[in-house]
């Protein structure tokens, strides 16, 4: 799947090593006036408050601590877009940043940004990714709206600790939410909405996780995990108590070498030893060609060149109706998995409903 694209300017971008002060700071910023200059005298602990208005810039955060407060603040894509977030995702243009220290290859090679925040911005029609996180850690995103971006809404590659909360992604060409390569997760995706992309939730490449209290409609998928064979796999995630439905948006083929999709409430591919419980899956159909869809699809990675098959997955107490033409696609994969205590008319095989 997609990788961060680095320019050789990362080479030499260094570490920072500012010493946290006595005593936290806010730093305000109005219309006019430039985020990024704030973030960069800002020390850990510290606020950057942005007061409410417009602003054409990119905002990059390359150390620890930083509180970003948006009050009511739309960002847009600047005439002249620069700066360390400019560069790593180049030739696109993202919004917002935060970012460790790697090197130009795309390698961590220093400490992650650890305690970093980033709540009450609208980032729209940027180029590449609202807001983008990598080698990261304890990093809350909360309170944002990403919408109408060329590639995600909010995405995070190797992130530990950490959450996104009570957030909109809308309209995105990409997922509206993804978390990837975070082996040691122990993530929180809670109280979001998304509507409009290419899948709702992605979590891809990922273990120690919880999705939970989201709605996701009107997309291609609503929410998928995925293990795409690299190894670690995909495993211990809990999904539970989310409302997913009419994802009807018919997607092409993507870049990446992924299939068509369409009509798709939630699927597993290939991931193991996670949970689905209390949600509430309703009216998933297709609108165009897909491999398959259904409310619940659960089915090994082997059609998408992998070897893992749907393992000690439990499913139980979901309510699964109206979708199309299964509220439960299973291949019957793997060993260990169990459907209990599930609300729903029909499935492969049919003794699941």
């Amino acid at each position: 799947m997609k990788r961060i694209a680095l320019a050789t300017a990362l080479a030499v971008a260094g570490m920072l090593t500012v010493a946290a002060p006595a005593m936290a700071h806010t730093f305000n910023v109005w219309p006019g006036q430039s985020i990024q200059k704030a973030v960069s005298r800002a020390h850990s602990g510290d606020t950057v408050l942005v007061h409410h208005g417009t602003y054409h810039q990119v905002v990059t955060i390359h150390k620890n601590g930083i509180h970003l407060v948006g009050l009511n603040v739309t960002i847009l894509p600047p005439a002249h877009p620069g700066g360390l977030c400019t560069q790593v995702s180049a030739p696109a243009v993202s919004g917002i940043c935060v970012l460790g220290w790697f090197d130009a290859q795309g390698n961590p090679t220093g400490p992650r940004a650890a305690g970093n925040s980033v709540s009450g911005f609208r980032v729209m029609h940027f180029s590449g990714e609202g807001i983008l996180l990598f080698h990261v850690k304890n990093t809350r995103i909360t309170h944002n709206i990403s919408a109408y971006n060329g590639d995600y809404g909010i995405v995070g590659f190797d992130q530990q600790g950490g959450a996104y909360l009570w957030n909109i992604s809308h309209d995105n060409a990409a997922p509206g939410f993804y978390l990837g390569d975070s082996p040691q997760a122990n993530y929180v995706i809670a109280h979001n909405m998304t509507y409009g992309n290419q899948f709702g939730i992605f979590v891809r490449h990922t273990a120690h996780a919880l999705v939970t209290m989201n709605r996701s409609w009107g997309n291609c998928i609503g929410v998928l995990l995925l293990n795409d064979g690299q190894p670690g796999g995909e495993h211990n995630i809990a999904l539970t108590h989310n409302r997913v439905w009419a994802n009807d948006k018919a997607c092409p083929p993507d870049n990446e070498g992924g299939p068509a999709t369409s009509g798709i409430g939630v699927a597993l591919v290939g991931a193991t030893s996670s949970i689905v419980a209390d949600n509430t899956i309703l009216k998933n159909a297709p609108t165009g060609p897909t491999p398959f869809s259904g409310g619940l699809v659960m089915i090994s990675n082997v059609p998408f060149g992998g070897s893992t098959a749907i393992s000690n997955d439990h499913v139980f107490g979901n309510t699964i109706l109206g979708n199309t033409p299964l509220d439960i696609l299973f291949d019957g994969s793997g060993t260990g998995n169990t459907f209990t205590n599930n609300t729903c008319n029909t499935s492969s095989p049919s003794s699941i409903c």
